[in-house]
């Protein structure tokens, strides 16, 4: 990550974090507030609130590709000239007062901050573009989900209104149908988006498959069945390769068998890769939706701490302690946020073994002083939920030998000019 990186404050950066909500979202759940609002309801203001981000993120990708430096600059000095001609100005009068130059400032101040979003938003085309994917993908989900309602015909009022599934028959016989297997989940998926979901959101034979797959996903989720597609043997270039991992498998962790999956394909394909041009971080971007699983909806601690635990072997093997030139930040200090956003469900042997990955990548004492910092008596309760007080001397032993690790390290490689 660049130091001298635009603000984290512009508007449009701020629209692409906003938008991971629904790149996490794979699994919909929805928790109903208003008990005066049906899941209908609420679904289909979830479509809408999809439908316009997908059309913002395309109207940022139009942005891109209509701006033009050259021509900007011959825009805003046609604006500056144009402002002076109207107000009359006499050049050396204004020149004199200062009016001409504050003419001039206004319009080149606007032409360098629009300069500025376009070549960030230029370095993160790529990423824009997995986003959009990512909602269009989860917009499916969500028609599948409408598809099984239908509204009661009656003409109640709106908070009486209520949406019921459409009857399932209910298979009363004590032999059950086999699991789904993710070669015919993957059939469906595909006959439903590329014809089916053309019909009418009412056709019968739209929601019949509409259940049918909402059915098979369940039981997938519930007994475990991986939803990542193998591996191919081998790709024909690099490009391909990082597009496998970011267009396919990352948007598949519905369960502890996918998130297991996609650190086993990445630990034997995948590998260190930053490209300054798209912004682009193997190491950061392609297993996140994996810690998010492991956080927030693994079915127990136990799961999300054999997550975290593969996640490490998985991608820390790829990090190193070389010095990144040109201001950019090392390996550890990239993946700490990721240890951050998991402590709450992190057991002692997590934590551990976390220290000693960080300890073999650091080449500052940074992520020492952090990592021990929330440990410290006082407050360590609040930050590691899941720690009992007698896993502190193992974790303190651990801490101790990180110490000695960075001992002769700089406190800040940052901060060395």
């Amino acid at each position: 990550m660049r130091i001298n990186s635009i603000s984290n404050n512009l508007k449009s950066s701020m629209l692409y974090r906003k938008n991971t909500v629904y790149k996490n979202n794979t699994q919909i759940i929805f928790r109903q507030n208003n008990s005066s609002k049906s899941e209908y309801e609420i679904l289909s203001a979830k479509r809408k609130s999809v439908l316009e981000s997908i059309s913002q993120l395309e109207e940022e990708l139009r942005r891109i590709k209509n701006f033009s430096t050259n021509q900007a600059e011959i825009d805003t000095q046609n604006k500056i000239e144009k402002e002076k001609k109207s107000k009359n100005t006499n050049r050396l009068c204004a020149f004199l007062t200062g009016e001409s130059k504050e003419i001039e400032d206004k319009y080149w101040n606007e032409f360098y901050a629009e300069r500025d979003v376009i070549d960030y938003l230029r370095s993160n085309r790529e990423k824009i573009l997995t986003i959009k994917k990512q909602l269009e993908e989860y917009l499916v989900l969500i028609d599948i989900q409408l598809s099984l309602y239908k509204e009661k015909s009656n003409e109640q009022s709106l908070q009486d209104t209520t949406f019921v599934p459409s009857i399932a028959v209910i298979n009363t016989q004590k032999n059950q149908s086999p699991l789904p297997t993710l070669e015919e989940y993957t059939r469906l998926r595909k006959e439903f988006n590329e014809k089916l979901r053309k019909l009418d959101i009412s056709d019968p034979t739209r929601k019949a498959a509409a259940k049918k797959l909402k059915e098979m996903e369940k039981q997938m989720i519930e007994q475990n069945v991986s939803f990542v597609s193998k591996a191919p043997e081998s790709f024909a270039s690099e490009k391909e390769r990082w597009d496998y991992f970011y267009k396919g498998i990352d948007a598949n962790v519905r369960n502890e068998a996918s998130a297991m999956d996609i650190l086993d394909q990445f630990s034997r394909l995948g590998g260190k890769m930053y490209d300054k041009n798209t912004g682009r971080d193997s190491l950061t971007d392609i297993p996140v939706s994996v810690l998010i699983y492991a956080n927030e909806k693994a079915t127990s601690i136990e799961s999300s701490n054999r997550i975290l635990q593969k996640y490490v072997d998985s991608v820390f093997k790829f990090a190193t302690n070389e010095i990144p030139k040109y201001g950019y930040h090392p390996d550890a200090a990239e993946l700490l946020p990721m240890y951050n956003r998991s402590i709450k469900v992190m057991t002692k042997d997590t934590v551990i073994k976390f220290i000693n990955a960080f300890k073999n990548i650091a080449v500052d004492k940074q992520q020492y002083i952090d990592i021990k910092y929330f440990l410290q008596d006082g407050i360590w309760q609040s930050f590691y939920p899941q720690l009992k007080p007698q896993d502190l001397p193992d974790i303190q032993k651990a801490l101790d030998e990180f110490a000695k690790a960075v001992e002769n390290l700089p406190y800040d490689i940052m901060k060395i000019n």
